[in-house]
């Protein structure tokens, strides 16, 4: 995957930064979505995605790029919920 586009890298860099920062949080840390019916994980996406809609009302660059980050951390891990046969509901 060497040929992976500038704007991939960039923001799968600030999700894995993220991730990183939610496993100080012992209730987010590590796989613990892997746990998780995927309504859950896209409950909790609307929420993320409220929060990003928040941050670009807000203008602030820095947060809308971490918000973004968490709307993709949340989609990733209902793709590896779906790819791994684990519970819808």
């Amino acid at each position: 995957m060497k040929n992976i586009r500038p704007e991939l890298k960039s923001i799968v860099k600030r999700q894995e930064a993220r991730l990183r920062e939610k496993n100080t949080d012992p209730s987010k840390a590590d796989d613990a979505w892997k746990d998780m019916p995927i309504i859950n994980l896209v409950s909790r996406l609307r929420h993320q995605a409220q929060q990003l809609h928040n941050a670009v009302r807000s203008q602030d660059r820095e947060l809308v790029m971490k918000k973004a980050a968490d709307v993709a951390n949340y989609c990733m891990m209902v793709h590896d919920n779906a790819k791994n046969d684990r519970s819808f509901i």
